[in-house]
């Protein structure tokens, strides 16, 4: 739980807003916030609804959300010091002090070690390495998805290769018929392959649907309890993700002209269907 002893300097400090609508809170008497991973874990619960504080043991009381604000790491209740003397019954400890230095991220180690030495500093901790250590977990975790993306690319050439090669082999006297009255081999490939870019347009678009709850369910299991991952899919990724799979489409296209082009036509024609 997070009272600020001079809740008027705290969105110098902090700032609460949605993360859906992008609409800033404001901490003032008879609000409670809390994070948004925790309203999910409690539930889902959102403004008006009752959440339980604990006082002490076996004494739970109920207070009334105001809104969950985003937030990633951790879990965090804001409220005002008269919340906070009204809900428990006294005033505050207060135990964190939140400081602006100028000395630079060279020169933060020194300020740590001398801040060490003043009387009632347990701990410094300064927001830059905490950003670190975060990007560092999500930097190992784009190497996964990396290797996932390019798994999931190499299934999509796999399987487009098989069925563009089971269709030319099912075909192959129509092919061959079509060689044979004289069509060249740019129309010949234009009428394999039509289907193949039609079928990918298609997967394409369904893909860009499904692929959102896909996203949300692999975020959500992923996560632990005390992290929430971002949830926002930019347009440009939709973007990205269509290109890809219409090239690993046009690659296929490209692996099987030399098939077609090759295609013995009187060995095809005396095949028995």
């Amino acid at each position: 739980i997070a009272v600020p002893s001079d809740p008027e300097l705290f969105t110098d400090f902090f700032d609460l807003r949605s993360r859906t609508s992008g609409e800033r809170y404001e901490l003032a008497d008879g609000t409670v916030y809390i994070d948004e991973k925790m309203s999910m874990l409690l539930g889902n619960v959102g403004a008006g609804d009752k959440i339980g504080l604990e006082r002490g043991e076996n004494d739970v009381v109920d207070v009334t959300l105001t809104a969950p604000f985003e937030n990633y790491p951790n879990h965090y209740v804001y409220m005002t010091p008269a919340n906070y003397a009204d809900i428990f019954g006294t005033e505050p400890e207060y135990n964190v002090l939140y400081f602006r230095h100028g000395v630079g991220i060279d020169g933060q180690d020194a300020l740590g070690e001398e801040l060490l030495t003043v009387d009632g500093v347990i701990n410094v901790t300064f927001n830059s390495n905490t950003m670190k250590t975060f990007t560092a977990m999500l930097d190992t975790l784009s190497m996964v998805i990396i290797v996932i993306i390019a798994s999931a690319g190499l299934l999509a050439f796999v399987v487009t290769y098989n069925l563009t090669n089971i269709n030319i082999t099912e075909r192959i006297r129509e092919i061959a018929t079509l060689k044979v009255l004289g069509f060249y081999d740019m129309e010949v490939d234009k009428y394999v392959f039509r289907e193949n870019i039609i079928l990918s347009l298609l997967g394409t678009l369904a893909g860009l649907v499904l692929g959102r709850f896909l996203a949300e369910f692999v975020i959500t299991t992923a996560e632990v309890d005390l992290v929430m991952f971002g949830r926002n899919i930019y347009p440009m990724s939709y973007v990205i993700a269509a290109i890809a799979t219409m090239a690993f489409s046009v690659l296929v296209t490209f692996a099987m002209h030399s098939r077609l082009k090759n295609i013995d036509m009187i060995e095809a024609l005396k095949s028995v269907e």
